[in-house]
């Protein structure tokens, strides 16, 4: 009798044999909107690039073939001078892109100034 005075009181049983249970069924998660990635540079070309080679640390060196350039950042002239803005933008944070074209196989001659 103490029990059941005790249980309504405050909704628990003292020395119960059975673990109390929780009917979880009406909490759901909520999935409607995922969290967004968390991008550790503004410019989402860089963030691509930090996400292939590694951060964009003062001092590195980036040198890729066209081609796989052009397979991670698209652009519709198929040229090494379409990346010339992205070079620019590489160059404020220390980073210095060479890019080899397949047709004479050697770098830029801009890279070489």
């Amino acid at each position: 009798m103490l029990q059941n005075l005790f249980e309504k009181l405050f909704g628990v049983v003292k020395n119960s044999s059975q673990p109390k249970r929780y009917d979880l069924t009406g909490i759901q998660e909520d999935r409607s909107n995922p969290p967004a990635p968390v991008m550790m540079y503004e410019d989402p070309e860089i963030e691509i690039l930090a996400r292939e080679f590694g951060p964009m640390t003062e001092g590195k060196v980036i040198e890729i073939r066209l081609s796989d350039l052009l397979q991670i950042l698209p652009r519709t002239r198929r040229k090494t001078d379409a990346y010339y803005s992205l070079k620019k933008r590489l160059e404020a944070l220390g980073v210095q892109l060479r890019v080899i074209s397949r047709v004479n196989n050697h770098k830029n001659e801009q890279d070489e100034e």
